[in-house]
Order: C-alpha cells, then structure tokens, then sequence
C-alpha cells in the first residue's frame, strides 16, 4: 500500500492550522503504525523461509589448495546456480572454517593469528569456472562450494 498522508498539507502548528490532534488523526496514525509491523513480520517470515527452503549442491569432490603470493586454483563445472556459498580455511591463520555467500570478488583470508592480518583472495567467475587467486601471505584451502537453490517461499 503506497504512502498517503492524512492531512495532504502536513501538520500545522495552532488551531488556525486546522489540524487538530483528534482521536480520529491519533487512531489513524496507529493503524498506519499496527499495518507496518504487519508487512515487516510478513517480510520477517519470506526471508526465513527463503532462508529455510535453500537447497545446497555441493561442487566439490574434494579440497582445493591455494597457495599464498598469487596462487591460483580454478574449479570447473560448478553449474550455472544464481548464488554460491564457499567454505574455506587458512592454513596458517585459525583452522576455523568459515563459510559465507560467495557474492564478493575479493574474500578475506586470515593470514596471522597473533597480528590479525588479514589478506585477500581474488575470485573471478565465468559461468560455471571459479579462478581463485591467493593474494595474502597463507596459504588457504577450500573445503566446500555449494551451489545455492531457493525453492519456495
């Protein structure tokens, strides 16, 4: 429902203004406020259905290495799915897999524990080719990419 004002001039300050604060204006306010957070846990709920409803095609039969200053690993064949979500770790920064969409070019790779330097892993996608570039000073491995499919809502 689009946007309309109550009073199509705005609010004006004093009675000669000729919008008083009434029940009538104060009621209608709380309708326009109670049918926004209807859309937002309307919104609230979509999301985490599509949220729940994601089917994920794992890629890779197994991990992929890429060494550190400009190593590159290229991944064929990982079908043509509108969203990817990549799994990888550093070998010298924290063993923790991190797993997160893959939308971005440049991914950041935790490169020293102690420092929290962080280096940067290019990724260039042509179709169904992922080239991953190692730009940081760890190596890193890439435990899983799944291809992402939205199901229903």
């Amino acid at each position: 429902m689009a946007y309309s004002p109550y009073y199509t001039n705005g609010w004006q300050n004093g009675e000669e203004g000729g919008t008083p604060i009434t029940a009538a204006a104060m009621n209608h306010m709380e309708g326009g406020v109670e049918d926004n957070a209807e859309a937002i846990d309307t919104l609230n709920s979509n999301v985490a259905n599509l949220q729940n409803n994601r089917m994920y095609t794992p890629i890779l039969s197994s991990n992929v290495s890429v060494s550190a200053n400009g190593g590159t690993a290229t991944v064929n064949n990982a079908g043509t799915y509108g969203f990817y979500e990549l799994c990888y770790y550093s070998i010298s920064g924290l063993r923790q897999t991190v797993c997160a969409p893959l939308v971005q070019t440049n991914i950041p790779v935790l490169v020293n524990t102690s420092t929290g330097a962080i280096g940067v892993m290019a990724v260039t996608r042509d179709n169904g080719v992922f080239t991953f570039t190692n730009n940081s000073s760890a190596a890193v491995t890439i435990t899983n990419i799944s291809g992402i499919t939205n199901v229903s809502v």
